[in-house]
């Protein structure tokens, strides 16, 4: 039998051009044809979601847990790997010691408050990874990572609104001067990310409630789409973003439901055969129900009336972002999420970066209306005193539960192009702050990881990049656990590969100076030991390839 690659977008143009489609049901399709994409993870198309949030400096026992809040000795639980052996950098003339990664199952460490001795129990005595990655989390842990020591070699360089994704030189203090696109662009217009264009309305999607972490090629920023909040007078509508991802609806006429034009085909498929003469199985015929069912529901919820207007007492879905609408910005994340999962399903965008910025984040000093949160709380972390970590834990509790948690269990909640995966399966979400330990300082920043990307990364791991022995970073800052890791170039090209680029396509040596995705400036001099580096040449020829445990 001749084999034929098959994708999950089958069937009718909308209105504006738009492919509107039913989801991949694997009973319709020969066995060879699945087998051929359970072995081969580059035929499933990949979705990718990235969230962006500002300052870090999020202290270790709020983020991490009381096991995995360690300087300097590992849990006794934890594995080491040998990365790179110790040496002598031949640049600087100094020392490195022999870097060991640590990592673990997440499982392994939940604890309740009272066990991890923490002053705060949200989650009501039941057992949490930490308070800030919630009990709610506790159910995906098997598909998430846990990340720490992802470093930015140029120590010291504000705030940024693009290094998360690839961009060094959106900074405050500007080591570069050109920008660069991100990687988020760098999928969107490529034609190993997206090998057809058939039904792709937008080839990426910025949301959210700060400006763009996303970047073009010619150094402009991604405007957010649909969802300007900076601008109040727009009031943008959850709808706004539906309708710009599945147009269809004739302006000032009344929205018509998507459903209706994939009706007919809904009814030919739900029918005991197929117009082709085949028999569509039973899990086939409620993933499709299901999805049937979802977007009516999404449909009918933006479509009540005054449901998005400003006008409206407190409507959930009412964008702006105010003091009088903070309860609900679960709720309008539900929806975009909803909408994402959508998009994702349908092939209609599979790409989303969102910022959760600084109007957001004054949401957890709700309670002081002349409070500056960026002078308040966010530059008073580095003193370590309780009141602004206490604010700032609980603005990373939030994020993590009402964006990054919303996200990701939603998207498992439909089902993927393989049979018995889900569209996290295929689809890789990442959580990163601007910052590490330091305010203004990327070094040790961490990351939070959902989904596997068709099976390119291993899952349920706790994984600590820190070379724990190399000192070079701590006279001053011993205690707060700034050891010098993995690259956040090498993680970027990492995710870049997962999602079917190739390093050929990416890799600029004579520009970046470096392998991975983005500029290297190695400060060989950026030591508060004279002895030790932290970033030897070593390390930065390692940088190019796959990062062991995080990858199968």
């Amino acid at each position: 039998m001749s084999k034929h690659k098959m994708t999950r977008r089958q069937f009718l143009k909308g209105s504006g051009g738009a492919m509107m489609s039913l989801p991949f049901l694997p009973s319709l399709f020969a066995r060879e044809v699945l087998a051929a994409g359970e072995e081969n993870t580059s035929t499933v198309e990949k979705c990718f979601f990235a969230l962006g949030t500002e300052h870090g400096a999020v202290r270790d026992a709020d983020m991490f847990g009381r096991k995995l809040s360690y300087s300097s000795a590992p849990d006794s639980g934890l594995t080491s790997y040998d990365f790179l052996a110790g040496g002598s950098d031949s640049d600087s003339g100094k020392t490195y010691p022999t870097h060991k990664f640590h990592y673990g199952n997440l499982r392994d460490y939940k604890e309740t408050a009272d066990e991890a001795n923490h002053p705060d129990d949200p989650d009501g005595g039941v057992e949490r990874l930490s308070y800030v990655i919630g009990s709610r989390f506790n159910e995906y842990l098997d598909k998430m990572n846990l990340l720490r020591g992802i470093d930015l070699h140029h120590m010291e360089i504000g705030h940024t609104s693009g290094y998360n994704l690839g961009n060094f030189a959106s900074a405050q203090n500007p080591i570069f001067a050109n920008n660069v696109q991100t990687i988020d662009q760098i999928m969107a217009y490529s034609d190993k990310f997206y090998r057809s264009m058939q039904g792709v309305t937008q080839r990426s999607a910025a949301i959210g409630t700060g400006a763009s972490l996303s970047y073009r090629s010619d150094g402009s920023q991604v405007p957010v789409l649909g969802l300007d909040i900076t601008t109040v007078e727009n009031n943008p509508r959850t709808s706004d973003v539906f309708k710009k991802l599945f147009p269809g609806s004739t302006a000032g006429a009344p929205d018509t439901f998507l459903v209706d034009k994939v009706l007919a085909h809904y009814q030919s498929f739900i029918s005991p055969m197929t117009s082709t003469g085949k028999r569509i199985g039973k899990k086939d015929k409620l993933d499709l129900e299901r999805f049937i069912d979802s977007i009516q529901e999404v449909q009918r919820k933006l479509n009540t009336s005054n449901s998005c207007s400003p006008s409206a007492t407190q409507s959930a879905y009412d964008m702006r972002i105010s003091v009088n609408n903070f309860p609900h910005q679960e709720m309008i994340w539900t929806e975009l999420a909803r909408i994402m999962a959508l998009a994702f399903t349908c092939g209609a965008c599979r790409i989303f970066t969102a910022r959760a910025g600084e109007r957001y984040l004054t949401r957890a000093d709700a309670g002081n209306s002349n409070s500056d949160y960026h002078k308040n709380i966010a530059h008073q972390l580095d003193a370590r005193t309780d009141g602004p970590a206490e604010a700032h834990r609980i603005f990373h509790r939030l994020a993590a539960k009402e964006v990054f948690y919303t996200v990701i269990a939603t998207l498992e909640s439909y089902a993927g192009e393989v049979r018995d995966t889900t569209m996290l399966d295929q689809s890789l979400c990442t959580w990163q702050a601007e910052c590490g330990v330091l305010t203004h300082n990327p070094v040790n920043m961490w990351a939070v990881t959902a989904g596997s990307a068709g099976g390119f990364f291993n899952t349920g791991k706790y994984i600590d990049f820190r070379s724990l022995n190399n000192l070079s970073l701590h006279q001053t800052f011993r205690d707060w656990g700034m050891r010098p890791g993995i690259s956040q170039n090498q993680f970027l090209g990492n995710i870049l590969m997962s999602m079917g680029i190739p390093r050929a396509d990416f890799e600029d040596m004579d520009f970046f100076k470096g392998p991975g995705y983005g500029h290297w400036l190695r400060q060989t001099s950026a030591s508060y030991n004279s002895g030790q580096i932290g970033f030897p040449q070593a390390l930065i020829n390692k940088s190019g390839g796959k990062i062991p445990i995080w990858t199968v």
